[in-house]
């Protein structure tokens, strides 16, 4: 028998539905706003991801050949989603390079891409050496960003074995926000990942006499590395 989330999913899987939800994602790119298109463009394909997510391995290998079929059909169509966004922000770059809000667009739809867990091999490495470019112009242009996009930058680098890199942005990272948790936390873990163990406690000894407070979850994560 199939879950409860397959049967739902299902339900939804004709080719009507199919062409419903196509509809909706189309109508999402043709909001004007930016901001609000990247908005809802990415809160749709990560609600998707988040769905399935636990479900990935679980059902794709059941033996069951139905909740396999099923496990199969939502995979491959949030990957096409995945890939429908990517190539409308990557069309909208192209077109209009200099606009910041469509080079975030395009950096989110990567790192979607990249995060998501359905993608592997060579095909997400050269997604990630294009991130390079647009993750220096962004850091460039904008004075303001999330943490969100060092964190992915500073992953970045570090995966593509740039540790001088990772480390002026991690430098760069507690620059902007001296009082928080996890710039500190992006200085340890690149010292844990090329085996510093001097620099590594070094960082922990400075938190500790500026007196940062910091959660349980970082505590944890330098009990590990440490």
């Amino acid at each position: 028998m199939l879950p409860c989330y397959f049967i739902v999913t299902a339900s939804t899987s004709s080719d009507n539905s199919q062409e419903e939800e196509q509809m909706a994602l189309e109508d999402i790119m043709g909001i004007d706003d930016i901001k609000l298109r990247r908005k809802k463009l990415f809160k749709q394909i990560n609600g998707d991801i988040a769905k399935i997510s636990p479900y990935l391995q679980k059902f794709l290998g059941d033996d069951d050949s139905e909740i396999s079929h099923y496990a199969a059909a939502i995979i491959l169509g949030t990957k096409q989603k995945i890939y429908t966004v990517c190539d409308h922000m990557r069309k909208m770059y192209v077109k209009d390079p200099e606009d910041m809000e469509v080079t975030i667009g395009l950096v989110d739809s990567l790192l979607v891409y990249i995060n998501s867990g359905l993608f592997t091999g060579d095909e997400v490495m050269k997604r990630r050496f294009e991130l390079v470019s647009l993750f220096e112009k962004i850091f460039l242009r904008k004075k303001v960003l999330e943490e969100k996009y060092y964190v992915e930058r500073i992953e970045n680098e570090l995966i593509l074995n740039q540790k001088a890199s990772a480390f002026n942005i991690c430098r760069g990272f507690t620059e902007k926000y001296p009082e928080r948790e996890k710039p500190y936390q992006m200085f340890l873990k690149l010292f844990f990942h090329i085996g510093d163990k001097q620099y590594f406690f070094k960082v922990l000894s400075y938190i500790k006499e500026r007196n940062i407070v910091y959660s349980k979850k970082f505590d944890s994560i330098v009990r590990f590395w440490g």
